[in-house]
């Protein structure tokens, strides 16, 4: 078992974290790791956070946006490998159409946030079907 000697305090704690004045502890780096332990908890009643509103995923709502954008997310593919397709060709067409998509989950994801609190099926529908 590793145990971590505060220099000012000489006071040791098992695998190097140090106890605060406020009772959060920190590790030598002086990260905080209360607030990495609750990261994946929801919110409680008392930190008064408003629910989203959450959807199953077999929700007629759900089902209604998926459905189109997974056909617009094929045929947008399969149009993209058939421009990509001619001879003399330096890449394979299929290279164009996963980067196009990379590109739309990447920006999807930094809108994570704003699409969610509009509506969450279109979060979902968008980097799921396109």
């Amino acid at each position: 078992m590793d145990v971590a000697v505060d220099r000012n305090s000489r006071s040791a704690t098992p695998n190097g974290f140090k106890e605060n004045d406020n009772m959060s502890r920190t590790n030598d780096d002086g990260v905080d790791t209360e607030a990495a332990e609750t990261i994946d908890r929801p919110p409680s009643a008392q930190e008064k956070v408003p629910s989203s509103k959450t959807y199953h995923p077999f929700s007629f709502p759900v089902l209604v946006l998926l459905a189109p954008a997974s056909i617009l997310g094929v045929l947008a593919r399969l149009g993209l490998v058939a421009l990509a397709t001619y001879d003399g060709q330096s890449i394979f067409p299929l290279a164009y159409a996963q980067s196009l998509g990379c590109f739309v989950m990447g920006f999807t994801f930094s809108l994570k946030g704003p699409i969610g609190e509009f509506y969450g099926p279109l979060y979902t529908a968008i980097t799921t079907g396109l």
